[in-house]
This record gives C-alpha cells, structure tokens and sequence, in this order.
C-alpha cells in the first residue's frame, strides 16, 4: 500500500474540529519540511515590533532611562514651572504639559505628561512619576513615524525604564505581553501579529530564540500550531495543509519525525511511525473504505508482511514490496 493525499471527508473535522478551514485548497504532507514562513519571522513589520521590544531605540519618550540621560533634558511646563525629563535628543522645538503635582521643581505623584514637538503631538505618559521621572504604574502613548498612529507602553515603570510584565502595542496592531530584557534586546513572552498569528517564547535582537510556541495560518492556506526551534518546527506540533490533509505529531528539523498522526484529504490516515517527512518504521494505515494495513513502511510504502483488515473484520496477510503487493 502507497499512502496518498486525496480529497478530504468529515473524518478530518472529527479529529481535528477547531482547525478544520474550508478555504484551505493545496499541498501535500511531502511538502511538510518547509522551515516556518519567512513571511513570518522575516518580514518587515514583524522585525519591526520586535524590534519594538528593544525600547531604548524606539520609546524616544521614555522619562528618565538613565543610558539616555546624557542626550536627553529637562522640559519645563510653562504654566506651572513644573519640570519633566524627556530622554529623546531635544532641538528646542520640544514641550510639555503636566497634570500633577509639582516637588522641588519637579513633576511628582500621578498626573498625566503630554509631550509635543515641532511635527505636533509627540507622545503621552499617564501613570505616577518621582523626581520628574517615571516610577510606579504607567501608560506611555509614543508616536511611531514610521507607520504612523502611537505605539503604547503599558506596566511599571523605574527610574523611567519599563521593567517587570509590560504589554506593547504598536501602531502596527502587533501585542506583546511579557517581560523585557535588562538590557533592552528582548524579551519572553507573547506576541500576537495583526493576523492572529501567536509567538510564545522568548526574543532576542528580532529573533525568537530556544524553544517557541508558534500558531500560524499562511495566505496560501497553510495552518501550523506548535513547537519551534531554530527557525523550524521541532517539537509537538499540528500542521493542516491548504488541501485539509494534516499530521498531529512530532517534528524535527520541519519535517514530521517520530510518532504522529497523518490523515489525507479524503480521509485515508496513517498513525505509527515518521521520518523526514513520511511514514518509516511501524505503523497502520487505512483507506478511504476503511481497510487497514499494518506492518512496515518505507517512505510512505508498505513493506514486508502485512496484516490486512477489512471493515467486516475479516484478516489476511499479504507480502508487499516496492510499492506493490507480492503474488
């Protein structure tokens, strides 16, 4: 017996009922070894949050970080007298309006800061701020050039710096929620894109790095839920390809590996054993009339003696080899 990929039946949405997509329309299980999507991990929004997790480049407003107080300056509320420290590299045309109150000259407790420049609103922090600076629970609105529209910071602030569990939403529609690296290159947590598409783990210099969960769907209708490594699918992991043919099980390198689950588009299944992408080892097979085939397989074709039984119940044992059965 050669498993083939045929058009899919309800045996698909029985196993599998919450990832079943109608719109899914091609590719077979031996296309299963692609790395994740480049569109993914390597296109130019998604470098660009992730990127965002690195805040000392992008959160030009970030009251008070102390790596970026020797660029940075004190902005004066004109009407109070109360001062606020803006990090970002001032021209003269910046300003500030503070809500609060005001110690010593310098912007204390909560209130609200908005920042302005000489391309009009710059950004916004609500929360509580010691000595001019952010300390304690806030929410930073930045704008964001680029795209367009306001990145937001939201979590607990120190000496003006994120720290702890913080969420991020750029103007770009792209979440994270996690905590940050000490030194500004990252972070662990999630990151959910535009698309709904999910990235569990941790980050570093716009890359995931060790171990991730990924959830992806592709334009052209490939679905994965799972464990990543090295930019590939290593781990546990369901994949449900563009014609609803779909493998539930182990990965390596990309490729399906080890024990798994694969079920065609028409609903003839193979469960045992996967190498590089097909079935090797053990394992039984059945067809689309429910006849099952148990023995050996070598790239996905029967091998050696194997048990055959039909939906009445009835066995045999047939001999098979090179793809075909044995008189």
């Amino acid at each position: 017996m050669t498993m083939k990929h045929k058009r899919h039946s309800s045996m698909g949405r029985a196993c599998f009922p919450e990832l079943s997509r109608q719109k899914l329309d091609k590719i077979g299980w031996w296309t299963y070894g692609e790395s994740i999507p480049t569109s993914f991990l390597r296109s130019t929004l998604m470098r660009k949050i992730l990127v965002l997790l690195g805040l000392t480049s992008v959160l030009t407003l970030s009251f008070g970080q102390s790596e970026a107080a020797d660029k940075g300056g004190w902005l004066e509320d004109q009407i109070t007298g109360c001062e606020v420290f803006n990090d970002g590299a001032l021209s003269g045309d910046e300003g500030v309006s503070w809500s609060g109150a005001c110690s010593d000259g310098k912007a204390i407790g909560r209130g609200t800061a908005i920042f302005w420049d000489d391309a009009g609103l710059e950004g916004r922090y609500d929360g509580d701020l010691k000595s001019g600076k952010a300390e304690g629970h806030g929410t930073a609105w930045v704008r964001n050039d680029d795209v367009g529209g306001f990145d937001r910071y939201q979590g607990e602030f120190s000496e003006g710096e994120l720290t702890g569990e913080v969420t991020i939403t750029s103007a770009a529609g792209y979440v994270f929620t996690g905590s940050l690296n000490a030194d500004g290159s990252g972070g662990e947590g999630d990151l959910q894109t535009p698309e709904g598409w999910l990235l569990r783990g941790k980050i570093k210099d716009g890359q995931p790095i060790g171990p991730a969960f990924v959830y992806y769907e592709t334009e052209e209708g490939e679905l994965y839920f799972g464990d990543i490594e090295d930019n590939a699918r290593n781990g546990f992991g369901i994949l449900i390809n563009a014609d609803e043919s779909s493998y539930l099980g182990d990965f390596v390198d990309g490729f399906p590996s080890g024990m798994g689950v694969y079920e065609g588009a028409s609903g003839d299944t193979f469960v045992g054993q996967f190498e590089t992408g097909a079935p090797n080892g053990t394992g039984t097979a059945t067809d689309v009339e429910g006849t099952t085939y148990q023995g050996r397989f070598i790239e996905g074709v029967a091998d050696g003696l194997i048990l055959v039984t039909k939906q009445d119940g009835s066995q045999s044992t047939e001999t098979w080899k090179d793809g075909g059965k044995v008189d």
